[in-house]
């Protein structure tokens, strides 16, 4: 990915999170939008612990439809 307005891929995880579930659905948008090496960049425990604490709460997951 690159580009002087794209989002580094710890940023964009940040962005996503919200939207996700999972930190494993996270990295498949991430990969789907073109970012590399994206388990080296989230792999550390403090980038991973900050994109779980943002990820879409607990309550509405339930009721989220794949």
């Amino acid at each position: 990915m690159s580009g002087s307005n794209t989002p580094g891929i710890i940023e964009r995880a940040v962005e996503l999170a919200p939207e996700c579930v999972s930190v494993t659905q996270v990295k498949g948008k991430l990969k789907a939008e073109g970012y590399a090496q994206i388990d080296a960049h989230l792999g550390g425990r403090l980038i991973h612990q900050q994109v779980m604490e943002r990820l879409l709460p607990s309550d509405k997951k339930r009721r989220i439809r794949f």
